[in-house]
């Protein structure tokens, strides 16, 4: 019995032992784990040094101070940067409006058949120059078969429009020819209502069009309706419009900018020296060949393809145009590397 109890007790004596070195093992585990963990920060933070280190030598060639890009000689040569001083100027105040080409009808004549009668022969062709009194087409009248009727152009020009169809009965109402002169064409703009007041005639209009998205054409008024269209509550008015080259075509469509007021003596800058840079119109002024200070704008009235700058510009300063997108991007790309850095 004694012998038992004896290997009781031992064995309870081998069993706390063992507990003893198991509740110490977490210590020791949490001791490898911890120091293996500071290894590894540190690791962490020596790549993380070094890789704000690259991207700092990476700004360096964007933005050596705050608010500035730098671009070295071979950057400048290929974002083909241009500029150009701003200063003091005056310019017209603009409204843009909606119109359309149509023939100048001071110079073009619409040519029909005095009577009825079935269109016999044609004379002429689109395109066909015409003196006053050329002959352009017959038409056989059943009174008298024996002599047609010739229609004859009213005025000298050219033959812009020929309607109808050789064998077809044509009545005076119908149009036949439209004669006039296509070197200059009417721009008619549907001004709104609200705006009648505001609109300054001795201005000239801009006109553009679709087929020629690079150009600004001139327009010189001439009248405006005395009514008001109905639906669209509208006034036409219309302006005259060189077309020397004969690209203008009548029934184009046009938007045209007219005056509405005047600016006199103000700063202004070209409308593609300003970007918008965190939701605020900037430019960028050339102090030196590439380099170039971010100048926040306060911008006013819109002249003439320029804007009024109220604050943000010394004058006279010298800014970027051609290249101006260019500068944007390399300024936050610049930003966004100090924030990530820090």
């Amino acid at each position: 019995m004694k012998q038992i109890i004896a290997l009781i007790v031992a064995a309870g004596l081998v069993l706390v032992a063992g507990c003893g070195r198991n509740a110490s093992s977490p210590d020791d585990h949490d001791g490898h784990q911890h120091g293996a963990g500071e290894k590894h920060e540190e690791h962490a933070a020596a790549k993380k040094d070094a890789h704000g280190h690259a991207e700092h030598e990476g700004e360096e060639s964007h933005a050596g101070e705050e608010g500035v890009v730098k671009l070295s000689p071979a950057a400048v040569a290929a974002s083909k940067i241009k500029t150009v001083e701003v200063r003091t100027g005056s310019g017209w105040v603009r409204s843009q409006f909606v119109g359309r080409l149509d023939y100048n009808k001071d110079i073009t004549a619409i040519v029909s058949a005095p009577m009825e009668g079935r269109l016999q022969k044609w004379l002429v062709n689109i395109g066909d120059k015409v003196r006053v009194g050329d002959v352009l087409a017959h038409v056989q009248n059943p009174q008298n078969l024996d002599t047609p009727i010739l229609l004859k152009s009213p005025l000298d020009g050219e033959v812009l429009e020929r309607k109808s169809a050789l064998g077809t009965w044509v009545k005076p109402e119908d149009t036949l020819f439209i004669v006039g002169d296509p070197s200059s064409l009417w721009v008619i703009a549907e001004v709104r209502e609200e705006m009648l007041a505001k609109i300054i005639k001795d201005a000239p209009a801009q006109i553009r069009v679709l087929a020629l998205p690079d150009e600004t054409l001139e327009g010189r008024y001439l009248r405006s309706s005395a009514a008001v269209e109905t639906e669209m509550r509208t006034v036409e008015y219309d302006y005259a419009v060189a077309n020397r080259d004969r690209q203008l075509r009548a029934g184009m469509f046009a938007y045209v900018s007219l005056a509405t007021a005047r600016v006199e003596n103000k700063l202004l800058v070209p409308d593609e020296a300003v970007q918008t840079v965190r939701g605020k119109p900037t430019a960028f002024i050339a102090e030196e060949p590439g380099h170039y200070r971010v100048a926040e704008l306060t911008l006013g009235e819109k002249i003439d393809g320029q804007w009024e700058v109220q604050a943000g510009l010394p004058n006279p300063a010298q800014v970027v145009t051609t290249g101006s997108f260019i500068l944007k991007s390399e300024y936050l790309k610049a930003e966004m590397g100090e924030g990530h850095a820090h």
